[in-house]
């Protein structure tokens, strides 16, 4: 493993969702296999998950598309004001792209992931943001129980962070044959960060969260800063390593679990995804930042339909020390808010 990625299944949900309704009925059928629902429930889900989002002060969501078709009147009334006029000049519909990326992720994104050319018909977009302090400050212990008391404690092999000048670096143990272990601690009242290890790698750690895992032995009350012994088998203290990380990916490459291969443009006046008939360029740059101060973390996905060639994309590659899984989720939501590999 050589990179580090990380990802918003939540903001692909969201921008599928805006253009579900408007799919022909194999698009529709395919839609359905791959999330589960109707393409009205994930409709209604899009918008719903924005307004949830809105009410909770760390976080911030928006949904969008723009077109420059002549939408039709029922299209028109279901979008409402999540649709908006594509200028025809290229410059001011990147401007504009450009602007509500910035805004809607509290500046922590500046630019649109996609280019807006010629061919370009239609933009639809989700945005996803959050700026999280923790409620309980560095160097602050709070004690985790890797097993019960009396029992001798799971070891995590390798798993090596910075602690502090005086002790900069802590190693604990070994992980099992066929292990996953993770931590999860919250991040607010409504958000948990769950950090996951696994012997074969942060690839397989991240199965165990998609996948739906349990959650481990490890867990705590509050926010943790650190990852060291403390006196007795049973009990440590957790901290959560710094870092950063900044990936832009292509989500077309994985085409099929976001129910895009199939989806399909009906007529000749409502958004759509046919690969005969438009070729979708679909985008997502996502950005986290982990510090002692708390979780800055951002994502805008963007999926933009033209007429010819995609723009050929790239995924940054960011090397890091130690590798292991993470996942941000709220309770309720059906995909993470965000999630990704931090790798050695």
């Amino acid at each position: 493993m050589t990179k580090s990625m990380i990802f918003s299944p939540l903001g692909v949900r969201m921008a599928v969702g805006l253009v579900a309704p408007f799919l022909s009925d194999g698009g529709k059928a395919e839609v359905e296999k791959v999330w589960g629902v109707s393409p009205d429930d994930l409709y209604a889900e899009a918008n719903g998950v924005v307004d949830r989002l809105a009410a909770i002060p760390a976080l911030h969501a928006a949904v969008a598309v723009w077109s420059r078709l002549a939408l039709d009147s029922a299209a028109q009334d279901r979008l409402g004001d999540l649709l908006r006029h594509l200028p025809e000049s290229n410059a001011e519909a990147q401007d504009a792209l450009n602007r509500w990326t910035s805004e809607s992720t509290l500046g922590l994104i500046e630019k649109a992931p996609v280019q807006v050319r010629e061919d370009t018909d239609t933009v639809l977009a989700s945005a996803l943001a959050m700026d999280d302090e923790w409620a309980q400050g560095p160097y602050k212990e709070r004690r985790v129980r890797f097993s019960p008391q009396g029992e001798a404690p799971q070891d995590l092999d390798g798993f090596s962070v910075p602690v502090n000048a005086n002790n900069p670096e802590t190693t604990l143990g070994t992980l099992h044959e066929g292990q996953t272990v993770v931590l999860t601690m919250p991040l607010s009242d409504e958000v948990s960060m769950t950090f996951a290890l696994h012997e074969d790698g942060p690839e397989k750690a991240l199965e165990h969260l998609r996948d739906g895992g349990e959650v481990g032995p490890l867990r705590t009350d509050h926010p943790l800063v650190s990852l060291i012994s403390a006196p007795g088998w049973a009990d440590f203290l957790a901290v959560i390593p710094e870092f950063k990380t900044i990936t832009q990916t292509a989500l077309l490459a994985d085409a099929s679990r976001w129910g895009l291969v199939n989806a399909s443009h009906p007529d000749e006046g409502a958004p759509g995804m046919h690969p005969d008939m438009f070729v979708m360029d679909a985008q997502q740059t996502a950005m986290i930042e982990v510090s002692r101060t708390g979780v800055k973390a951002a994502a805008v996905t963007m999926m933009l339909a033209g007429r010819s060639a995609a723009v050929p994309s790239s995924t940054p590659a960011v090397v890091f020390d130690k590798p292991f899984a993470y996942a941000i989720t709220l309770p309720g939501l059906k995909a993470p808010l965000f999630e990704g590999i931090y790798a050695g």
